[in-house]
């Protein structure tokens, strides 16, 4: 995890205090449900990295404490380094236009932590979402009495996997992470499965593209991005090893066009494997009427439109900044951060041809306990510097830049993290 911790000389004690006090207080509202996931969960695992692995076989752990019921749906599970959220969501839409009942699991969440548990389109209802992440927690607490040193992201899978089991659906559809064969996820089965493949980053490929691909698994049907060769070549030889075979979708050279075609094309293989009619008619219609959380998101807010995308590598950076320069012709103002774990020259390049000003910003920068900090402004500001941006300038604090910045221009952008948008999301209630 990319996580920072207090010293550990305390930290036992504190997890102890804290997850015991939970276990005799229930969180019994959303807004303590959402304190509590988002800063105090975080800040008590992070001084336990684990592996993937342990992470995995902790999240095994944990649904068995719970008993969790048996998954009858099918499933389809989408990795990828670029556009799995985007696909995920449009995915399920298309399967609910259909008369499909959906579960759809994301990760990370943007404004709300159900957005990673989704009920045939909704939120996990409030009820049931307090009743989930007690459970959990409960859990994870009688765990933690044997020794068992709790994870983050294996608590929130949790969360998200039983919640999947607590409605009939006919499918779940599942964002993976990191990929690898022990991605959380994996931990789901290969129930009926159909794996989605998405775009790859530029680096190490061939590696990544072997981690992406662990999600195929034996009698798998896949639907997958034609792209590098290399990457193509791994796709193949994992679908091979487990009889599984490809169909594969021609890139169209335009993130926004290789998302939908994968979803459509996943959607019509899926209903001929289960013997549902698809509508490519009512397909690309549900593509184009989602609502999904920080891609791409406009929003206005002083007569200024305000667009939040989550964009956080220099490939997502790359294919926001070229649909900026295709859809907008305004003096762009960019308010941006960035997480201390990401590259900040690459990531920054693609803004510098349609950014007029940059703000810096941080997030969590009033956080006694900070569990993932950005980058300094400072820093991120001489980079930006190096690479000739025309106006920079700092605010520190998030909700102050986009004050700033809706009195700059009449459109800004809000990017670099999920993170940065979950702040900046309080100053437009």
């Amino acid at each position: 995890m990319d996580t920072t911790a207090p010293a550990r000389s305390c930290s036992v004690t504190i997890l102890f205090r804290i997850i015991n006090m939970k276990k005799q207080v229930r969180l019994n509202t959303l807004q303590k449900i959402s304190h509590y996931l988002d800063i105090e969960l975080p800040v008590e695992c992070s001084q336990y990295e684990k592996t993937t692995s342990e992470v995995f076989n902790y999240t095994k752990r944990l649904l068995a404490q719970l008993d969790a019921p048996k998954i009858h749906a099918a499933v389809v599970h989408v990795g990828g380094t670029s556009g799995k959220g985007t696909v995920c969501y449009m995915l399920d839409a298309i399967l609910r236009a259909h008369d499909q009942r959906s579960a759809l699991i994301i990760s990370p969440h943007v404004y709300d932590s159900r957005e990673r548990i989704q009920l045939n389109g909704q939120l996990a209802p409030e009820k049931l979402y307090i009743k989930l992440v007690n459970s959990v927690l409960t859990a994870a607490h009688r765990m933690s009495d044997v020794g068992e040193k709790p994870s983050y992201t294996g608590i929130m899978a949790a969360i998200s996997i039983l919640g999947s089991t607590q409605k009939r659906v006919d499918y779940i559809v599942v964002e993976a992470g990191l990929g690898g064969p022990y991605d959380v996820t994996n931990v789901i089965g290969d129930t009926n499965s159909h794996a989605i493949l998405t775009q790859v980053g530029p680096d190490d490929q061939t590696g990544t593209a072997k981690d992406v691909s662990e999600i195929v698994k034996s009698g798998s049907t896949v639907t997958a991005l034609k792209q590098a060769q290399s990457v193509n070549t791994a796709f193949e030889k994992k679908a091979m090893s487990v009889g599984a075979n490809i169909n594969w979708v021609e890139s169209h050279k335009d993130y926004q066009t290789d998302n939908a075609v994968l979803a459509l094309r996943a959607a019509q293989a899926i209903a001929e494997r289960d013997g549902w009619h698809f509508d490519s008619e009512v397909a690309r219609i549900a593509t184009q009427t989602i609502y999904i959380p920080g891609r791409y998101e406009k929003r206005v807010l002083h007569d200024t439109l305000v667009i939040l995308d989550g964009a956080h590598n220099p490939q997502n950076l790359v294919a926001l900044s070229h649909r900026l320069k295709n859809e907008l012709h305004d003096d762009l103002t960019i308010v941006f951060a960035l997480s201390s774990t990401k590259d900040i020259l690459r990531s920054l390049e693609p803004l510098a041809s349609i950014c007029r000003r940059l703000i810096i910003t941080e997030f969590f920068a009033d956080q006694g306990y900070i569990h993932r900090p950005s980058h300094s402004a400072a820093i991120i500001k001489s980079a930006a510097e190096q690479l000739n941006f025309n106006h920079v300038v700092i605010e520190p604090k998030s909700d102050k830049a986009l004050s700033q910045a809706t009195k700059c221009s009449k459109t800004v952008l809000v990017t670099g993290s999920f993170y940065l948008l979950s702040e900046v999301d309080k100053g437009f209630s």
